[in-house]
């Protein structure tokens, strides 16, 4: 009984862990998609295609 409770404790933590790593990939995912983002708008502002088709590409960040 001891061994089962101890099991359920412990997925019950890894369940939780789990998803806040999730969470946090999820996060620096849309991070990341942002930053790129307002790359783009500053080069389509100053009219920089070849900046622009880098990033579209995904060559350079």
């Amino acid at each position: 009984m001891k061994k089962i409770k101890k099991l359920l404790k412990f997925l019950h933590f890894f369940r939780k862990t789990c998803k806040n790593i999730n969470d946090l990939q999820g996060e620096k995912i849309r991070v990341r998609y942002l930053h790129v983002k307002k790359k783009k708008d500053n080069a389509l502002q100053k009219k920089n295609y070849d900046r622009l088709n880098q990033l579209e590409k995904g060559k350079s960040f």
